[in-house]
């Protein structure tokens, strides 16, 4: 074992980036078992999706139970970040219904 590892380990940037790789994965994993929800995209490019087109893609055509999933694998803060970022862009997908739902269901929760 290399030296370094132990002194990232000790401030636990080996932890923040494993989360992150495992939430990528999980994300990417859940994208691939409902490729019909990315019905455009070629399933090769399934993997290499971003978080945001991901939480996208199952907000306009996902089932709740999905919402559900995606909330326990990105926290508050990165789903609210991408809520904002998706709902507020001058050309949204989302349905002005989905959009009043969910500004409710992410927006003024609170972070704890």
């Amino acid at each position: 074992m290399y030296p370094y590892f132990s002194y990232f380990s000790y401030f636990g940037v080996l932890n923040f980036i494993e989360k992150i790789y495992n939430t990528f994965m999980k994300l990417s994993a859940l994208a691939q078992a409902h490729a019909e929800i990315f019905w455009d995209i070629p399933k090769k490019s399934l993997k290499s999706l971003s978080d945001e087109v991901i939480f996208e893609r199952f907000l306009i055509y996902g089932q709740w139970k999905d919402i559900k999933k995606i909330d326990t694998l990105l926290d508050l803060r990165q789903r609210r970040r991408f809520f904002k970022n998706i709902a507020y862009r001058e050309r949204s997908n989302l349905h002005p219904a989905t959009i009043s739902y969910f500004q409710d269901y992410y927006v003024s929760k609170k972070v704890s």
